[in-house]
């Protein structure tokens, strides 16, 4: 997984390759999240990077319609990303993430 976190985001740019199964896309669509949305999160900026327990990261960020999510990732056998689940930031986090962003 790439190596990043909150302090790091202006910087943190290189494109994070996602492997996409079944599950996930389903498990996502459940809280109406698309596979577009989590690849603009996870490939946009400004974008937050928080670690999870073990090998979870916490990718926090806006889509392209400026819906903001939160897409929770943890890295797959093949060195690229697993999406576990992904949905819309409460109100706190995303006051949390405009002010750390702006």
């Amino acid at each position: 997984m790439l190596e990043c976190n909150a302090l790091q985001y202006a910087t943190c740019v290189a494109w994070r390759e996602i492997r996409w199964t079944e599950d996930s896309e389903t498990h996502i669509a459940r809280h109406d999240v698309t596979p577009d949305e989590v690849e603009q999160v996870v490939n946009t900026r400004p974008r937050l990077v928080e670690p999870g327990p073990g090998d979870i990261e916490e990718v926090y960020g806006r889509t392209d319609a400026g819906r903001y999510l939160v897409v929770i990732l943890s890295e797959a056998e093949d060195g690229r990303d697993f999406v576990v689940t992904a949905r819309d930031l409460t109100d706190s986090e995303r006051r949390s993430f405009l002010r750390r962003t702006t």
